[in-house]
C-alpha cells in the first residue's frame, strides 16, 4: 500500500497544473484586456467626445450582431471537437457557411438601417462606405479572428488561444496608436480605414496559423443548428442589454454622457475577463464530463461556482478602487466617468457567477442512451424520433431515490437526473400531438 503522502501528492497534482493554466489563461486576458483599454484610451483623446460618440454607438450595433453571426455554431465547435477531434473538418466547414451567410446578412441590413442615423461623412457614399466597412471589421473579420481562438480551445492548445487574444488587442493597440499619434486622425471615418486594414491582417495570419490543423469539409450539420442557437440566445440577450442603453443614450442625451458610459462599459466587460480566463479554461472539460449525462458534471460545477464567486468579487474590488485614476487615462473631458465606473462595479459580480455555473451544464452528445421500452407488450407505441434537437418535447423526470417528479419543455435530447441518472421521458409526440407515458424513470 502506498504512504499517505505520496496518496495526497497524487491528489494534489491536478490542481497545480489548473492552477498554472488559468494563470497563464488569466493572464493572456488581462493582457488583452489592457491593450483593449489602451487602444480605447487613445481613441476617446484624439476622436474627441462628440466623434468618440458615434464610433462607440455603431461599435454597440456591431457588438450585438456579432453574437448573431454564425448563429452559435462556435460552441458547436468547442464542444464536439473537444469530444473528437475527427470531426473538427466537418465542425470547421459548418461555421465558416454558417458565419458568411450570416455576416453577410448582417452586414448588408446594417448598411441600410445605420446610414438614416449616423452620418460619418458629408457625401451619402461615403457614408454608406464607411459604415459598411465598419460592420465588416467589426462582425466577419472579429469572428474570425474569435473563431482561431475557439478552434485551439477545442484542441485543448491554449498556449495558441492565449497567443492570438494577445496579438489581436496588441495589433489593434498598434493600430490605433500609429494612426492617432502618429499620422494625427481625429475622425471616425478615417480610423475606420485604420480599423479595417488591423483586422485584415490579424484575421490572415490567423487561417494560416490554423492550417495544419485540417482544411475544412463545407457542409452544414444540420442537428447543430437549433443547438447553437440555443446556446447563443444568452450571449445575444446579454449583448442587447449591454448594448441597447448606449443606443438609447446616444439618442437622448449629450455626447459627454454616451462616451463616458461607454468608457465604463468597457471597463466592466475587461472585468469579466477574469471569470472568463476560468470559463474558457474549464469548458472543453465540461464537455467530455457531459457526454454521458448532466449529473455527472454536478460537483465540477460546484467548484466552478466557488472559484467563479471569488474570482468576481476580487475584480469589482479593484475596480472601485482605482476608479478615480481613469479620467487621467482617457482624459478630463469625460465627467461623468468615475461615477458610471463605480455605480456598476459590483453589479455584474452575481450575473457572472451565474452565468459561469450554467455555461458548463454542456448538452449531452446527441447520440442518445438506449431507448426505454414504448407503451406495453401488448399495445406499443409507434416509434418516433427521439432525442434530437430542435422541436420543443415535454419531458417527465421520475427519479426513484427522492420520489420527486418534474416536468419540463426543452428542445435537447433525453436529459438525465443528477442524483440518480435515471433518464428523462418523453410526454407528447411532437408528430401526432398525442400524449403517451413511455414508463421511462
Amino acid at each position: 500500500m502506498a504512504p499517505e503522502g505520496v496518496t495526497e501528492q497524487r491528489g494534489d497534482r491536478p490542481f497545480l497544473p489548473m492552477v498554472v493554466s488559468y494563470l497563464a489563461s488569466g493572464g493572456s486576458l488581462v493582457l488583452g484586456s489592457a491593450a483593449q483599454l489602451l487602444t480605447f484610451a487613445i481613441l476617446a483623446r484624439w476622436l474627441g467626445v462628440h466623434e468618440f460618440s458615434v464610433f462607440v454607438a455603431i461599435t454597440a450595433v456591431a457588438n450585438i450582431a456579432v453574437h448573431l453571426c454564425g448563429l452559435g455554431a462556435m460552441e458547436c465547435l468547442v464542444r464536439r471537437v473537444a469530444r473528437d477531434r475527427a470531426i473538427y473538418p466537418q465542425m470547421l466547414g459548418h461555421n465558416v457557411i454558417l458565419t458568411a451567410a450570416s455576416g453577410a446578412a448582417l452586414v448588408l441590413l446594417g448598411a441600410v438601417v445605420l446610414t438614416f442615423f449616423f452620418t460619418l461623412s458629408p457625401d451619402p457614399v461615403t457614408n454608406v462606405a464607411v459604415i459598411t466597412l465598419m460592420l465588416v471589421t467589426n462582425i466577419l473579420l472579429v469572428r474570425v479572428i474569435v473563431l482561431t481562438e475557439q478552434i485551439y480551445i477545442a484542441h485543448t492548445d491554449f498556449a495558441s488561444a492565449n497567443k492570438v487574444v494577445v496579438g489581436f488587442a496588441a495589433a489593434r493597440t498598434v493600430a490605433a496608436a500609429l494612426a492617432c499619434i502618429a499620422f494625427g486622425v481625429t475622425s471616425v471615418a478615417y480610423w475606420a480605414v485604420w480599423q479595417f486594414l488591423c483586422h485584415v491582417l490579424v484575421a490572415l495570419l490567423c487561417m494560416r496559423a490554423i492550417r495544419g490543423l485540417g482544411t475544412p469539409r463545407y457542409r452544414i450539420v444540420r442537428e447543430e443548428i437549433p443547438q447553437g442557437l440555443y446556446f447563443s440566445i444568452p450571449f445575444i440577450l446579454r449583448a442587447l442589454r449591454q448594448n441597447a442603453d448606449l443606443l438609447v443614450l446616444s439618442l437622448v442625451t449629450t455626447a459627454e454622457v454616451v462616451a463616458s458610459y461607454s468608457v465604463a462599459r468597457r471597463i466592466l466587460e475587461s472585468s469579466y475577463l477574469s471569470v472568463e480566463a476560468l470559463n474558457r479554461l474549464i469548458y472543453p472539460g465540461s464537455a467530455r464530463a457531459t457526454a454521458a449525462g448532466l449529473h455527472q458534471a454536478l460537483e465540477r460545477v460546484r467548484r466552478v461556482l466557488a472559484a467563479a464567486t471569488v474570482i468576481s468579487l476580487a475584480a469589482a474590488v479593484t475596480v472601485f478602487v482605482l476608479a478615480p485614476v481613469l479620467p487621467y487615462l482617457f482624459g478630463k473631458d469625460y465627467l461623468s466617468l468615475v461615477g458610471f465606473v463605480r455605480s456598476y462595479a459590483g453589479s455584474w459580480c452575481r450575473s457572472r457567477c451565474g452565468r459561469s455555473r450554467s455555461r458548463h451544464l454542456v448538452p449531452p452528445a446527441h447520440t442518445p442512451p438506449a431507448r426505454p421500452s414504448w407503451g406495453s407488450a401488448a399495445s406499443p407505441a409507434p416509434a418516433l424520433p427521439y432525442g434530437q434537437a430542435g422541436t420543443p418535447r415535454r419531458w417527465e423526470l421520475s427519479c426513484p431515490s427522492t420520489q420527486s417528479k418534474s416536468r419540463w419543455w426543452s428542445p435537447l435530447g433525453a436529459c438525465s437526473c443528477t442524483s440518480c441518472g435515471a433518464t428523462a421521458a418523453r410526454l407528447r409526440s411532437p408528430l401526432e400531438g398525442a400524449p403517451y407515458d413511455d414508463g421511462g424513470g
